[in-house]
């Protein structure tokens, strides 16, 4: 068995993390040099991560992408996710969790690739809000005092898709009490008959409701969509623009089957993107504002 002796790299106002970080590196490509992920290291004494020193579940998490990769992998705790953010901008590490202050000063060269699923059937579906044409309505801004709609009381139908629109900058404090029906058509036709005049849903409720087999006929014809997007991720894993697509493709494969099929190392991800319970792939502006 090999080792390979990782560098000690220096954060501005911060120690060196750690003066080397082993790697296991059997099985792994001889001569790789190591995938480098640096995290805020907050909370995460208790699940493994001191410095760039691993045990226990940040250890499980290190060795499966190390077996996985086949090639050396170092795991290092930043003072916070400005850190890790000055890691990935410095050329210091190849993938590092940050949230959307931190992605603020890397977003010209980085992008989000992961993203926390909250639970098993919420993720961050795309959300979209529909006016009745003849509103005039076309921008958020001019949703001021709307009464909304949503299908449901599923976190997927109601709570994420209402994140979604208040992240994107919505008037939302404006707005007359939620109406929830109960349904996807049912939430159509409250729409349109004028009990209320924003109709907030997830996209794959609008082409369940608005698609037809004749592609000439458009049963939403009488609908505007005023605004179209996601609910910010509050952490995500990023990686530089420059990552090989190849890489970048294998990496999300990993990630997204972990929950199942490492779960030990899915412990530690849970802490680092708490209250995460399983990865998703995520779009490169995740922790942007969808505006």
């Amino acid at each position: 068995m090999m080792q390979e002796r990782v560098l000690v790299w220096m954060m501005p106002g911060a120690a060196a993390l750690l003066a080397a970080a082993p790697a296991n590196t059997q099985g792994a490509a001889q001569g790789a040099a190591a995938f480098r992920i640096v995290v805020p290291a907050e909370g995460l004494a208790d699940a493994g991560l001191t410095g760039c020193a691993a045990t226990g579940a940040a250890e499980a998490y290190r060795a499966h992408l190390a077996a996985r990769l086949a090639r050396p992998v170092s795991l290092c705790g930043a003072a916070d996710a400005m850190a890790a953010a000055a890691a990935l901008r410095d050329g210091k590490a190849d993938m590092a969790l940050l949230d959307p202050a931190a992605f603020e000063t890397v977003k010209d060269k980085a992008r989000a690739m992961l993203a926390g699923r909250m639970d098993a059937a919420t993720g961050r579906p795309v959300a979209v809000a529909l006016v009745l044409k003849r509103s005039g309505k076309t921008r958020l801004a001019d949703l001021a005092g709307a009464a909304p709609i949503v299908a449901g009381t599923a976190p997927a139908s109601k709570d994420v898709p209402m994140q979604a629109l208040a992240d994107a900058g919505a008037p939302l404090a404006s707005f007359k009490p939620l109406q929830v029906i109960a349904g996807d058509e049912p939430a159509f036709a409250a729409l349109r008959s004028g009990r209320g005049d924003l109709l907030v849903v997830t996209a794959s409720a609008r082409q369940r409701v608005c698609s037809a087999l004749d592609v000439k006929v458009d049963p939403c014809a009488d609908l505007t969509a005023v605004w179209r997007g996601r609910p910010r991720a509050a952490r995500a894993m990023v990686v530089a623009n420059s990552m090989a697509t190849s890489d970048r493709h294998q990496l999300v494969g990993i990630h997204i089957a972990l929950h199942f099929e490492a779960p030990r190392a899915m412990g530690f991800m849970a802490r680092a993107m708490a209250p995460a319970v399983a990865l998703d792939p995520a779009e490169p502006t995740a922790l942007l504002a969808a505006r």
